[in-house]
């Protein structure tokens, strides 16, 4: 598999149906933008909603001497897209409008490190090792670096 690993596709309504939810356009039978970006966005308020409350919590265990409960939702976010989307294209038990909606809502609400990694993983996995490594140098570079700028804007108002 190459490319990029979250890029909307076709979909079938697999999963969708047993939980009460419509996947599916009734004459195409595919999701509808307007409905895949409902259910990416309710995904997406829950991922924040998580991410508020468990790194909340990991900091009242841990303490904030180091970002723990950044680094927990980042661990668990990375853990999870591994898992979603391995599980996603080995088996149809989740169909591709539900991933985008877990993947890109939920766990990007949750933290977009877990998307970072697993697309750095697959271009490990796929050979690609100067472009693994690259996108981790720039990522991280260029993160830390627009980090910097907005906190010299900020102290600048």
């Amino acid at each position: 598999m190459q490319g990029n690993y979250l890029q909307p596709e076709s979909s079938s309504d697999i999963f969708g149906a047993s939980l009460g939810w419509s996947f599916q356009d009734t004459e195409s039978g595919e999701a509808s933008q307007m409905e895949q970006l409902v259910y990416i966005a309710l995904l997406g308020a829950l991922g924040c909603l998580c991410r508020y409350f468990l790194s909340g919590f990991v900091y009242q265990i841990f303490g904030s001497s180091f970002p723990y409960g950044t680094l927990a939702v980042n661990l668990i976010g990375a853990f999870l897209i591994g898992l979603v989307m391995e599980f996603s294209v080995r088996s149809a038990a989740i169909p591709p409008t539900l991933r985008f909606a877990i993947t890109i809502g939920f766990l990007g609400g949750l933290t977009t490190f877990s998307t970072f990694s697993f697309e750095t993983f697959r271009l490990l996995e796929d050979g690609a090792l100067l472009v693994a490594f690259t996108n981790v140098l720039v990522s991280v570079v260029a993160c830390l670096t627009c980090t910097w700028i907005g906190i010299m804007v900020a102290r600048a108002l």
